[in-house]
Formats: C-alpha cells, sequence, structure tokens
C-alpha cells in the first residue's frame, strides 16, 4: 500500500469514527479534543445505562455534555502533572491512579444525582437495579477517552501511556482472567488472573475471587470502585511478570488481547 493510499484510508476511517478530519481536529482547541473523543467513548458503553421513561432526548444531551465537561476538565488537570510526563515510576502510578479515581467518582457521584430539567424530582438514570450507574460505566467512559487520545495522538496523552489503565470490558475481562482449558484463554495474551466475583444473586458484602465464567462472573459495567482497582493492579502486575519483548505497557496488552477475543468471538 502506498503512503497515499494509506493516508487516504486513514482519513476515511477518522471520518467515520470520529466524525472530523485530521486537518478540522488539527485545528481544535485541547479542549474541544477531548470533547470529541469523549463524545466518541459515550458510544462504547451507554448500552449499559437505562434513561427513564419520561426523560427527554435534550436531558440525554445534557447528561452527556456534561459528562463530557467533567472529562475535559479532569484529563486536562491530569495532563498539567508535567512531572509524570515520559517517565515511569511507582510514585507516578500513584499520583496518576489517585487523579483517575477522583474522576470516576465524580462522573459517578454526577449520574447518580442529575436531575431531568422539566421536573427537578425525577432522576435521569435508573436508580434502583441492574441498570443503575456504577463505578465500572465510569471507568469506560474515561479510559476509552484517553484510549483514543492516546491513538490520534492528542494533548500529549501519549506522553504518561505507560500510566493509563486498560478499558475494562468483556474481551479484557476474558483476556485477563480465562483459566488455561478453556475457551477464551489465549497462550499469546491471556493473563490467568482472577477477580471479584459479584452479581445479583449474591450478597454484595461478600467477595469472592474467580475467572471468567460466562454469563456468572460480574459484568465490568457493575464494577464498584474496589473491584476495578485490585483488577488493575492484578493486570498490571502480571503484564510485568511476562517480560513480553513488544508489550510495554498494559495499553500494549489490551490492543492486541482485545482483538485477539473479538476475533475469537466471531468464530
Amino acid at each position: 500500500m502506498s503512503e497515499n493510499q494509506y493516508s487516504h484510508m486513514t482519513e476515511f476511517l477518522m471520518f467515520g469514527y470520529f466524525g472530523c478530519t485530521s486537518e478540522q481536529i488539527n485545528s481544535m482547541c485541547p479542549c474541544s479534543k477531548i470533547r470529541m473523543c469523549a463524545e466518541r467513548a459515550y458510544l462504547d458503553w451507554n448500552r449499559t445505562i437505562e434513561y427513564e421513561k419520561k426523560v427527554s432526548e435534550k436531558d440525554k444531551e445534557s447528561f452527556i455534555n456534561n459528562g463530557c465537561t467533567i472529562l475535559i476538565r479532569g484529563i486536562s488537570g491530569i495532563l498539567e502533572h508535567k512531572e509524570l510526563y515520559d517517565v515511569w515510576s511507582e510514585t507516578n502510578q500513584t499520583v496518576f491512579n489517585t487523579l483517575h479515581s477522583g474522576i470516576c467518582e465524580e462522573i459517578e457521584n454526577f449520574a447518580k444525582d442529575q436531575k431531568t430539567k422539566s421536573d427537578p424530582n425525577t432522576y435521569l438514570l435508573k436508580q434502583k437495579g441492574e441498570k443503575r450507574f456504577y463505578y465500572g460505566q465510569a471507568q469506560k467512559w474515561l479510559n476509552m477517552t484517553l484510549k483514543y487520545m492516546d491513538l490520534l495522538d492528542l494533548n500529549n496523552v501519549r506522553r504518561i501511556r505507560k500510566l493509563l489503565h486498560v478499558p475494562i470490558d468483556r474481551y479484557i475481562l476474558r483476556a485477563a482472567a480465562s483459566p488455561k482449558g478453556s475457551r477464551y484463554h489465549q497462550e499469546n495474551t491471556s493473563l490467568n488472573i482472577k477477580y471479584a466475583q459479584k452479581n445479583c444473586t449474591c450478597n454484595e458484602s461478600i467477595v469472592k475471587l474467580g475467572y471468567y465464567s460466562e454469563g456468572t462472573s460480574q459484568a465490568w459495567s457493575r464494577f464498584d470502585k474496589n473491584d476495578y482497582t485490585q483488577l488493575q493492579i492484578a493486570i498490571r502486575k502480571a503484564i510485568q511478570e511476562k517480560s513480553w519483548t513488544d508489550i510495554k505497557c498494559p495499553l500494549d496488552w489490551e490492543a492486541k488481547a482485545w482483538i485477539e477475543q473479538a476475533q475469537l468471538e466471531r468464530k
């Protein structure tokens, strides 16, 4: 493929995915670049929530807009910490993790408290049961926004790439926590770790660790902060212990593992 053909293909994919050309993206201010990625990231997890029946399209647009504003403010705050640039260390990882959890908690609290504009007594999202908002959804919104910024090389995010978290979803749970011999275990990318196994039939005060099991394991969108944090720690540790030559950080592993699991599901 010639360089010109590759350029045209990249432009086509970029416009199809983000609705903007590279020229348009380059002309955006830093905040607009984050918003573009955050709006696209919303589509990666919004199927896991349920709006109340009386919610209008304007209310939904307001929810997305306000959520993106939280992400813009939070990610801009992370990128102001230039001491995090280009160097991975335990100290830098701790600083990043603290900032990251602060953003997720803000999104989670905002989503739970959001009311409709037409009726201040009506919540925007379901408040109980499986469709209420969880930390797991907040992490997906933040992590996918950062991943898209990394892929597009926006706002210096690549300079903190080694600190970034893996966006947790079904494919990543399979890659991280499928035991040897199972359908989803892949020799090149599986980590063989255990994670919190809680579901609606269990006492939520009881947390068991286990491997991924289709239909019975804890869904990523239902993770609380502790479940999510412990899984990220386990993923990073397992990757470091592997000493792969082509995988230097969790996002390197995620890119390869996600594709393998997606291909496996389509067989």
